[in-house]
């Protein structure tokens, strides 16, 4: 597998992949909370993409191989962060926050989640960051565990209100945090 960052050639192969993982997810237990036609969306792409913030692992290098993962890395805080006490004090540029992650169907099981996380805390460490931040619905049990498993630390919940709720189906979200 090869992780890199997508490009606009691979915009269709994204919204197609999510779209799969999305709709499998509404009818057995949908960890993220993800609605397909609400999040993640192809504009969640094409944005995360332009700025340079899309990770896609593939099956081979270059554009032709296939996309087995995806996920956004960027130097962003989402919002709510900003009123949490995290474990160190930083600007939004000396962090990555790791959102959107998905594994392709059918290479579900592999280990392909924790080498995306492993190479977002590689490439954080690499580019002189203090932190890699994210937030994790609740339910979402497997991430959770993974993520502890990589040494992020819970700091926090965070409610993103009764609007989100009625929307997305969820409100409460965890936060983690690993110091690079």
């Amino acid at each position: 597998m090869i992780i890199e960052k997508a490009t606009e050639k691979d915009i269709d192969a994204l919204e197609k992949m999510y779209y799969e993982v999305t709709a499998q997810l509404e009818k057995t237990v949908n960890y993220p909370a993800w609605i397909n036609g609400l999040y993640p969306t192809r504009e969640t792409f094409e944005e995360a993409v332009s700025k340079g913030a899309m990770y896609v692992a593939r099956t081979e290098d270059g554009e032709d191989g296939k996309i087995a993962a995806g996920m956004v890395l960027k130097s962003e805080e989402e919002p709510g962060f900003c009123d949490i006490e995290w474990q160190i004090e930083a600007e939004a540029s000396e962090i990555y926050v790791l959102c959107t992650l998905a594994v392709a169907l059918d290479f579900n099981g592999c280990g392909l989640g924790e080498e995306m996380v492993r190479f977002a805390i590689k490439l954080a460490k690499e580019n002189g960051k203090k932190a890699v931040r994210l937030d994790v619905t609740e339910i979402n049990a497997p991430a959770i565990s993974l993520y502890e498993k990589l040494g992020f630390k819970y700091i926090d919940i965070m409610d993103t209100g009764e609007e989100y709720m009625l929307e997305y189906g969820q409100r409460i979200f965890r936060l983690y945090e690993k110091l690079i």
